[in-house]
Order: structure tokens, then C-alpha cells, then sequence
């Protein structure tokens, strides 16, 4: 969502899934109607051109600084040249600010196509980017998550129109792969809550806990405030808090995204999504043989793993020997080094998901 006079980024992702070289590949976009196209927001700039003519050719220059808003921008392309195979896709960027004249309950409409010499034009996805007046802003508290991680979500809305909204319904679903925790939320003044525990059937005024603190089976939030002033007056918080399960399913992004509507204003409007990526990992240990003698050498073998959707830093594998046993030195594979005689200590560096 954006408010009429906003600015809208895109994005513009890419690559060769198949087995050949594409060349001559080149992206085309499309400047949407009621905006107008930020100059200096392209990126890479060195392989951009612009038309003013609805790409019949390309030779405008747009018009003012860095920053300045050129509505005679019509389109935009990226002469990409040749594009190897690789499953890692590439990004191209570019502005745009909506024209302060379009009437809140509108929507900015988006694609871009890519073509090459050896393939037709493919369009990407469409982007629908609603105009309100109502916005919102959400935010996580951790960048990455583990298993039994706590999480605090908040949730800011305002009112950027000049007459005040009326009934503000903001409604949160609890992510996938969590738990809300009772008793978490903070509220702005004004603010009062529901909670569902069916998939937001049905709404009470009891998260259903026994205390506070605990994990519950709420799975969505309903918030309600009476009115939101006009001009930004005064901005409403709201907050609260999950538990990451645990165990996690393997490859789980947190994801959480809320959702607004009022009795002023028409049409749905949607907070930013927030994704937090997990790290979860494993290690097993297996001794051969499972029963030993006095004297007797044991080979162990130690297995790790990261079951998350994002890289693990700085991982290290430490293994402490009971006193009873000491490491055999010239048996430690793959970079391990004996810092005791009973402790073994592997620094992995970075682990990726699923490796």
C-alpha cells in the first residue's frame, strides 16, 4: 500500500533456469499509469534506456536531478546482453512516485517482461500496489530465529488523509511455526483486542490461558480503535510476543503479515510482510563399537546439519570426551583439532540450510 505523493520501489529479479547461454536478454518495464519515474532510482544505470513514446524508441534522457519526477518516462529497459545458466537469480531496480492526484482506493498496476534471441517474451508476476490514506507499518524483533526463539511483533497505523477514519479494524494472524504468548500485547490508548483460536471464525475477549507468560492456541489478533485523526496526527501500536516452536518443521521462514480495514474507507489494507529466516541445527553422535573393553579404541562419528532457511555463522562443533577416554590425535578428520586430551573442537565456519 501507499498513500497518494508516495514512492514505490520495484524490483525486478532474474535468470537463465535452463541449460544454454541466452543471449541478446533484455527486461522491459512498463512505468505505471498515475506515476511517474524517480530519475537516478535505475539500477545498474549502465545498461538502462528509456522511452518516452511507449517503447518505440529509446532514446529519451529523463528530465531533472536525482531524485526529480519525470511523468514522459513510459518505459524503462534493462539490455541485460548474454545470461548464463545459473539457479541464482540477478536484480534490477527502479522508483517510482505515485501522482498526488489519484484517488485513494486505486491501484498501481506492475509487470515487466524479459525476452532473448532465443526465447519469446515471458511476463513476470503482477504487482497490484493499492493508494490509501490509511498506512501501515509492521516490524520483527530478531533478524534470525531458532527453535524456542521468542519473537516480538509490532504494528504501527496512521492516517495521512485530511479527514479523520472511523472504526479501525486491524486483524493479525499468528505465524506458522509458533505460538502467541500470553499477556504480551502492548497497546496505544484506545486500542482493545479479540482473540481467535479457529482460524479467525470466531473472536472472544479471553486468549484462553491460564496465566500470563504461557504459550497459547490463539491464531489470530483482532484489534479496534474507534478513529484515527487525519493529517497524522497520531500514530497507533500496537505489539506482541510468539514463541518459536520447537521442534521446527525444516526450511520454516517466521513469516507475518496484518491486515486493515475501516468503515471510511473502502478495500483491504496490508502491512509490509515480515520474514525472519531460522536457523536449527542438528548433531548425533554414534560410537563404534556401541560397548567397549578397557583399552579398547572406539571410532566416533558426529553428524550436524542445519534443518533452517538460512545460514548458520560461526559454527562450531565441540565434543568433550568423558574423562575415562582420551582422543586418539591422528584419528580427528576434516580440520578438528584436540584443544585437552578429552575435548575435540571443529570450527565450521558457515553451515547453509539443508547442508
Amino acid at each position: 500500500n501507499v498513500n497518494p505523493g508516495g514512492l514505490i520501489d520495484y524490483e525486478l529479479h532474474y535468470s537463465n533456469s535452463g541449460g544454454a547461454l541466452a543471449t541478446g536478454v533484455v527486461i522491459i518495464d512498463a512505468i505505471p499509469n498515475n506515476t511517474g519515474f524517480i530519475v537516478g532510482s535505475e539500477n545498474p544505470s549502465a545498461i538502462t534506456s528509456f522511452s518516452n513514446d511507449g517503447g518505440t524508441s529509446w532514446t529519451y534522457s529523463p528530465v531533472g536531478g536525482a531524485g526529480a519526477t519525470d511523468t514522459s518516462v513510459t518505459h524503462i529497459r534493462y539490455n541485460i546482453g548474454n545470461l548464463s545458466p545459473s539457479p541464482v537469480s540477478s536484480t534490477v531496480y527502479f522508483s517510482v512516485r505515485v501522482l498526488p492526484t489519484i484517488p485513494a482506493g486505486a491501484a498501481v498496476l506492475n509487470w515487466a517482461s524479459i525476452d532473448s534471441a532465443q526465447t519469446p517474451d515471458v511476463n513476470s508476476n503482477v504487482l497490484f500496489t493499492y493508494i490509501t490514506n490509511v498506512l501501515m507499518n509492521k516490524g520483527g524483533s530478531r533478524a534470525i530465529a531458532r527453535p524456542g526463539h521468542l519473537i516480538d511483533f509490532d504494528i504501527d497505523f496512521w492516517n495521512v488523509g485530511t479527514s479523520v477514519v472511523n472504526t479501525v479494524v486491524v486483524t493479525d494472524p499468528i505465524p506458522d511455526e509458533s505460538f502467541y504468548i500470553s499477556n504480551s500485547l502492548v497497546m496505544s490508548p484506545g486500542v482493545s483486542v479479540l482473540y481467535s483460536t479457529d482460524n479467525g471464525q470466531t473472536y472472544s475477549a479471553s486468549d484462553g490461558s491460564s496465566g500470563p507468560g504461557l504459550v497459547t492456541t490463539v491464531t489470530h489478533l483482532q484489534f479496534s480503535l474507534a478513529s484515527l485523526p487525519a493529517n497524522a496526527a497520531s500514530t497507533a501500536s500496537v505489539s506482541f510476543t510468539v514463541r518459536v516452536t520447537n521442534p521446527l518443521q525444516g526450511d520454516t521462514t517466521i513469516e507475518n503479515q496484518s491486515s486493515l480495514r475501516t468503515a471510511s474507507t473502502t478495500g483491504t489494507v496490508y502491512s509490509n510482510l515480515v520474514q525472519i529466516p531460522t536457523v536449527d541445527l542438528e548433531v548425533s553422535k554414534i560410537p563404534n563399537p556401541p560397548l567397549a573393553m578397557p583399552a579398547q579404541t572406539v571410532d566416533f562419528t558426529i553428524t550436524y546439519s542445519n534443518n533452517g532457511s538460512t545460514a548458520a555463522t560461526s559454527t562450531v562443533v565441540v565434543d568433550t570426551l568423558p574423562q575415562e577416554m582420551s582422543v586418539l590425535t591422528t584419528s580427528i578428520s576434516n580440520g578438528g583439532t584436540a584443544t585437552s586430551p578429552q575435548v575435540i573442537t571443529w570450527n565450521l565456519g558457515d553451515l547453509p540450510a539443508g547442508a
